[in-house]
């Protein structure tokens, strides 16, 4: 089976940065994320079985407190 692989660049609220990667890492999909500097405050790796998958996975991710914005950018 082929995974659907993303990499997501988000824009973080300065004071919600570590509410958001807490519930970033409890999300499974969710295979690493890093807090870093520059014009995106967190990456986040994903993991998905499809593209639909990560759509959602991406959208649920745009709808955690904190969350400014995002870019995903997409593997394969």
């Amino acid at each position: 089976m082929t995974l659907a692989l993303a990499c997501l660049l988000a824009v973080v609220e300065h004071r919600r940065s570590m509410d958001v990667m807490k519930a970033l890492r409890s999300m499974p999909e969710v295979k690493d994320v890093f807090m870093v500097f520059g014009q995106y405050d967190i990456v986040v790796f994903l993991e998905a079985d499809d593209y639909a998958e990560l759509t959602a996975v991406s959208a649920e991710i745009n709808g955690i407190c904190g969350i400014r914005k995002t870019e995903t950018l997409v593997a394969g």
